[in-house]
């Protein structure tokens, strides 16, 4: 008989399936945007005397501003207000004191004022995609001067995502 050895072994592979999936990831990015639409971007209020006033409305619908959302997503609308260029004014509160003048502004066509600060303000909470927005503003001249030549009050809009 015949004596051997016989080796058995066991050779093993690793095999290993693959498969994949895909995903698809998407985003969009916020849109903040905010236009001057229907007229030119400024106001003329023309030559007022000492201690008096005029609206947009007064003026005429040209000069009412109009802001419309511009973005793709809802946003708040914010105003402030800035010490005149030019003729140099502050602004302020009230009139009465010399070189201080008040700009106010209106959301409602002029049903109520606000006077505008060196601070953001309010101006619409919350404003649509494509909705537009009248703004409204009255300037009140100082009652005295220490100049007299053209004053440009400038008037800032904020639009943020809500």
């Amino acid at each position: 008989m015949l004596a051997g050895l016989v080796f058995f072994g066991l050779i093993t592979k690793m095999v290993r399936a693959a498969t994949t999936a895909g995903v698809a990831a998407t985003v969009t990015v916020q849109n903040i945007g905010v236009a001057t639409t229907v007229s030119d971007g400024s106001v003329t209020y023309g030559t007022l005397g000492l201690g008096t006033s005029k609206t947009t409305l007064e003026i005429g619908s040209t000069d009412t501003e109009f802001v419309i959302n511009t973005g793709n997503i809802t946003e708040k609308l914010s105003i402030i207000g800035a010490n005149t260029t030019g003729c140099i004014w502050g602004l302020g509160a009230a009139t009465g004191v010399g070189d201080t003048y008040v700009h106010q502004f209106s959301a409602n066509r002029g049903g109520s004022f606000t006077p505008l600060t060196h601070s953001y303000l309010e101006l619409v909470a919350t404003i649509g995609v494509g909705i537009t927005q009248a703004v409204d503003l009255m300037i009140k001249v100082p009652t005295s001067s220490s100049c007299y030549t053209t004053a440009t009050a400038g008037v800032t809009i904020l639009a943020e995502a809500i």
